[in-house]
Parts: C-alpha cells; sequence; structure tokens
C-alpha cells in the first residue's frame, strides 16, 4: 500500500480488492446493458418513431416479430434463478421485451435505504427504482377487468419517491369515463389476498410481466420524464429486480399512461 506522503491515499489491499471487484462488476453491467439495448434495437422497438405520451394516451410502434429468448444474452437463465425467474425471461423474449434486464439483491434489499438499492443496481438515481401495485375500485360498475379504461382492478406502476394519490387516480380514470358518476370511482390498495392471485406475485415481487391475470397497467407518467429512458421494478421474486426500457414497456404492455402520484414525504424505508 502507498505510505509517507500525506497526498497519497493510503490502500490496503482489501480496499484494492473492493474497488477492483466494484470496477469489474461496472464493467459486467456495462456490457450487459449494451447487448441488452443492442438486442432491442435489432428488433426494430427502440427505433421506431414513438410519440410522446400525455395523460390517459397510448405510445403506438411499429412492432417486429419476437426474439428467441437464445439469441437474447440478458435473458439466458442463470444457476440462481428460480423456476418464476426463467419464465419471466421466456416470457420477455415471447413478447419482445428485449431491453430486460435481472438482477439478484441481497435479502435485505428492502431494510436498505433508497441510495443504498440505488448503487446495488447500478441506477443513475433513486427516481429510477419503481414498484407495481394492484389496487381495487371497491365502487366500480364493472367487474374483474375487461373494461380496460374502467376497470375493477389495475397494476399501478410508480417511482419510490411518489405516493399514489387515490384522488389523482379517480380523476384519471374517470376522466376517460365522462359519462360515470364521480361516486362510482373509490379507488384503495388491493387485500393482499387478492393481489397475491391476481398477479401471481407476492408482497415486494409483483410485476406487470407475467401476472397471473391479464389486469390493465397504469404507468406514472412521472416516469416518461426519467433520463436515461429505463426503470427498476419488482422481478417476479422478492429479491430479483427488473430494468427495462420505459418506451419498449410502453410498446409491448400498451399502459395507461396516467398522472397519479404525489411526492413521496419521505424515501427512508420505503417497501
Amino acid at each position: 500500500h502507498f505510505v509517507g506522503n500525506s497526498n497519497l491515499v493510503e490502500m490496503t489491499g482489501a480496499e484494492a480488492s473492493c474497488s477492483l471487484e466494484h470496477r469489474v462488476r461496472a464493467i459486467h453491467d456495462l456490457l450487459e446493458q449494451l447487448g441488452a439495448r443492442v438486442a432491442a434495437l435489432e428488433s426494430g422497438l427502440l427505433s421506431c418513431s414513438c410519440g410522446k405520451a400525455t395523460s390517459g394516451s397510448q405510445v403506438s410502434c411499429s412492432s417486429r416479430p419476437p426474439r428467441e429468448v437464445g439469441d437474447l444474452p440478458n435473458l439466458q437463465p442463470t444457476p440462481e434463478d428460480t423456476p418464476t425467474v426463467v419464465r419471466l425471461k421466456q416470457e420477455a423474449g415471447r413478447l419482445g421485451l428485449t431491453s430486460a434486464i435481472f438482477r439478484w439483491v441481497p435479502s435485505d434489499y428492502y431494510s436498505r435505504p433508497l441510495e443504498q438499492r440505488r448503487e446495488l443496481l447500478g441506477s443513475p438515481t433513486i427516481h429510477h427504482l419503481c414498484k407495481s401495485i394492484i389496487t381495487v375500485n371497491t365502487h366500480c360498475i364493472n367487474e374483474g377487468w375487461q373494461n380496460k379504461s374502467n376497470a375493477q382492478y389495475y397494476c399501478v406502476v410508480f417511482q419510490y419517491t411518489q405516493r399514489l394519490d387515490s384522488e389523482k387516480m379517480m380523476r384519471a380514470i374517470r376522466d376517460l369515463n365522462p359519462s360515470v358518476g364521480k361516486k362510482k370511482f373509490n379507488f384503495r390498495l388491493a387485500p393482499e389476498e387478492v393481489s397475491d392471485k391476481l398477479a401471481g406475485f407476492g408482497h415486494n415481487a409483483v410485476t406487470p410481466l407475467g401476472m397471473q391475470e391479464a389486469i390493465p397497467i397504469v404507468l406514472s407518467q412521472k416516469i416518461l420524464d426519467l433520463r436515461p429512458e429505463y426503470f427498476w421494478m419488482g422481478g417476479g421474486e422478492v429479491d430479483a429486480k427488473l430494468r427495462v426500457d420505459t418506451r419498449q414497456f410502453i410498446e409491448v404492455f400498451q399502459p395507461l399512461v396516467l398522472d397519479v402520484t404525489v411526492a413521496a414525504e419521505s424515501t427512508d424505508a420505503l417497501d
């Protein structure tokens, strides 16, 4: 290690090893991200001309046939993958979600502050970290989810630095249904047992990809403002996270893009 001159940085063998490990991981992450982007470009999903989505709108792009999973290094199963994650990787390939990158995180991930979670995922900001929850309109005039613009249940994707606002959710969905009275909208977090049954994933593992039921998806409009244009969310297991390009997510899932959140008061201990 370096000694003597006070202007030099003292580095132990352990510190040097840690620094090297971080550099190797950073290089690996970069190559993984570049591979996913190249695959997406080749599929024509990111190279299409997309207009900026507005409240309640959907982005439409010309799609190409999905790539086989065998062609996509980022969707190859790994020894640590569970059957659920293997299934989701196959589903991503089937749908043409070629930008999908899965990452396993430590079991204490949710006990850590957002800044540490950001570091674990190599995310550019904490605002890129998102969650998916299942909501229920307890006053809905429809049962189930066949009516996308006025469904009883929605899978809502939004940032951890934001909070889902039931009033904004009500107004956004009601704007799509001007003939329906205000009293027919009352959005709440779905009971855990209902969420588990509809999504097929437990708490902190919910993801729009490969849900048990085809629940309509609401994507927070604020996610479209993120730069770079991608975000992290749940990956089917509590310790698995999934990264996708925003525009490709919109092309594949055709969500309702709505303004449904407000800034969270605290981001220190969110699950």
